[in-house]
């Protein structure tokens, strides 16, 4: 696929948030410790509100939804077994 035809992005090229991340990399190099978290907060900003964040922390969210419900879920087993009378 070419670039800019607009059907399919070129996998070759790094992610905005990879370029930004570089970017940064090389500037720290360079700016003082003062000025990098001043570029940094912007980027940071973008990045929050690309749609791979998005599916990203929707994921993370499921995750931790599936642990607990599990670990309930478990946890209830176990109480039950321990003795306390309700399974005898």
């Amino acid at each position: 696929m070419t670039r800019g035809s607009g059907q399919e992005p070129d996998r070759r090229q790094p992610r905005n948030a990879l370029r930004r991340a570089k970017r940064l990399s090389r500037a720290g190099q360079q700016v003082s410790l003062n000025t990098l978290p001043e570029m940094s907060a912007p980027f940071q900003a973008i990045a929050h509100h690309t749609p791979e964040h998005e599916e990203a922390v929707e994921k993370a969210f499921n995750r931790a939804r599936k642990q607990r419900t599990r670990a309930s879920s478990d946890g209830y087993a176990a109480m039950g077994k321990a003795g306390s009378g309700l399974a005898d």
